[in-house]
């Protein structure tokens, strides 16, 4: 239906950082993920895994902004 709308994912995703302050489609999917390990939501984060198509290791590397870092 987006597609529709808009023409393409990349018109929704400038439309998208447009109206939101230069945040991208990519800090959004961040953000939702890394809510979901913080809260220890693990059925959300067990959907994340099947509608982002990555395991959860990958999730927790990547998109998880909560990240402890070595020192």
């Amino acid at each position: 239906m987006v597609k529709c709308i808009l023409g393409s994912s990349s018109s929704f995703g400038k439309m998208f950082k447009s109206r939101f302050n230069d945040y991208n489609l990519y800090d959004l999917r961040k953000c939702v993920s890394s809510l979901a390990i913080h809260e220890g939501n693990t059925e959300k984060i067990n959907m994340l895994q099947y509608n982002q198509g990555h395991c959860l290791n990958t999730i927790l590397k990547k998109y998880n902004m909560y990240n402890k870092v070595d020192v």
